[in-house]
């Protein structure tokens, strides 16, 4: 298992991108705060001056900003719950021989291997994790625009998602909320670039 990063507290840079990521605006270091002001019940010029250095922000403040750009509290409840599924889908997939495998999980192919892929695009400036299926006929490429950090590969999709989920709880803390026009698919579960370095191939696979 890969250790736990050091923490440490977000940069104005951080908090700058983590606003863009989630509201939009013209660039990373010029995030929309207009939506994020109304949501934290305070000026834009408020917030202008936290972004400054000029002010910091209340603690009640500070953790509502990070609650309005962390994933959402409904998504890391189903994330928990997923987790709870995939260790009593690991639990039927080991029983004795003799017993049949879980229809859902012959059906959905979690039976045959799967990879982890470690994945960062430099534009947006985040990392994020992708599981699939292992084809040797037809291999799986990194999607448009991301650039493959490390890829692993484990015996079922259960203990790959497992995995993932290792991963994204040593990165809890630089989690962000990525609008879906920058991210269709795991919009949740990506975390800022400049978190301290994870190392996939650690995990137990």
């Amino acid at each position: 298992m890969t250790a736990t990063p050091e923490p440490r507290s977000w940069t104005l840079d951080d908090v700058r991108r983590a606003i863009w990521l989630a509201y939009g605006g013209p660039t990373p270091e010029r995030p929309r705060l207009a939506e994020i002001a109304a949501d934290l019940g305070v000026s834009v010029r408020t917030v202008q001056r936290w972004l400054s250095g000029t002010n910091q922000p209340a603690p009640k403040h500070a953790q509502r900003l990070r609650e309005l750009t962390a994933p959402p509290a409904a998504v890391l409840t189903r994330q928990r719950q997923e987790r709870s599924h995939l260790e009593a889908t690991l639990v039927a997939m080991s029983a004795p021989r003799g017993r049949a495998m879980p229809r859902t999980v012959r059906d959905m192919g979690w039976h045959h291997p799967h990879r982890l892929w470690h994945l960062r695009n430099e534009q947006l400036q985040i990392e994020r994790l992708m599981v699939t299926r292992l084809d040797p006929v037809k291999p799986t490429t990194a999607p448009s625009g991301w650039k493959v950090l490390a890829a692993i590969t484990f015996d079922n999709q259960p203990l790959a998602v497992g995995g993932k989920y290792q991963i994204l709880d040593q990165v809890g803390p630089w989690r962000v909320t990525v609008r879906p026009e920058l991210l269709d698919k795991g919009r949740h579960e990506a975390w800022l670039a400049s978190a301290p370095t994870v190392d996939i191939t650690q995990l137990t696979h």
